[in-house]
């Protein structure tokens, strides 16, 4: 739905401000004005009794993402992910591909290691450890012995290239 009306128009169930660089969410640019501040990339502005549409400065208030999403998730039921039980082999293979080559900060490594400590890994687990710490030290002493290979095969063809000369 696209209606216009002056510069305020609505898109996608929302008010919108056009402005000379492009547009805006309308309770956002409020805020803005309101504040007299540009908001932060990471400030949400919430509509108090839940209706987007209403974007009377009495409904909105400036929160953080995290500050949101928990006000959002309180009360909640989450037992429903684990009634559903564990993950597939297809689901967890597929996390896993999708987490491949994905580089953690220091921050979120530290972070993971204290939320483990205290916990015990099954024996499965230790197994898969196990057999991929294996893996890697395999694959380390291949990649060794072909890089050995190369340097040899290649000192070959300098010395047979100069032969030639």
């Amino acid at each position: 739905m696209y209606k216009e009306n002056g510069h305020i128009f609505i898109c996608e169930g929302r008010y919108w401000i056009k402005l000379e660089i492009g547009r805006q969410r309308y309770h956002r640019y409020l805020m803005e004005e309101h504040l007299d501040r540009k908001l932060r990339s990471k400030e949400i502005v919430h509509h108090i009794d839940g209706n987007v549409l209403n974007n009377d400065m009495s409904n909105l208030r400036v929160m953080t993402q995290s500050e949101h999403a928990r006000m959002h998730m309180t009360g909640k039921d989450f037992s429903e992910r684990k009634s559903r039980g564990p993950h597939s082999k297809e689901t967890k293979e597929r996390i896993r591909q999708g987490n491949l080559g994905v580089k953690r900060s220091t921050e979120t490594r530290l972070r993971n290691s204290e939320a483990r400590k205290g916990t015990t890994a099954s024996d499965e687990t230790k197994y898969k450890m196990s057999v991929a710490q294996k893996e890697r030290f395999v694959n380390l002493s291949e990649r060794k012995k072909q890089s050995d290979a190369s340097r040899k095969g290649w000192i070959l063809r300098r010395e047979r290239s100069k032969s030639c000369l």
